[in-house]
């Protein structure tokens, strides 16, 4: 996917997991990612709305471990990886939010 060029990008596919163990943590129903900015050095970020089909929320919140993002759109498959300094919330077990993201192939 060219860098810059979507607003706004949604798919149904996306999970997180725990590489380390080989641990599913949580899957997508939905996801969309809206970018942050048209110009800069961190135009190519942006923000993560993603609703939950499962969560395991003892998983999430355990910081000893690394979680990989995943999303899928089309036949691809992107990692999304968080610029530092940006938040993350977990709404119940429901919907997740990153913000600062930057899709990875």
């Amino acid at each position: 996917m060219a860098k810059g060029i979507f607003q706004r990008v949604s798919g149904k596919t996306g999970e997180i997991r725990i590489e380390s163990l080989g641990v599913l943590v949580g899957t997508f129903s939905s996801w969309t990612l809206t970018r942050r900015g048209d110009d800069g050095p961190r135009e190519d970020l942006y923000d993560l709305h993603a609703v939950f089909s499962y969560v395991n929320p003892h998983l999430w919140g355990d910081d000893d471990y690394v979680k990989t993002i995943t999303v899928g759109l089309g036949k691809e498959i992107f990692f999304l990886e968080q610029a530092e300094g940006f938040p993350i919330s977990l709404d119940g077990r429901r919907t997740l939010h990153m913000q600062g993201v930057r899709l990875c192939q």
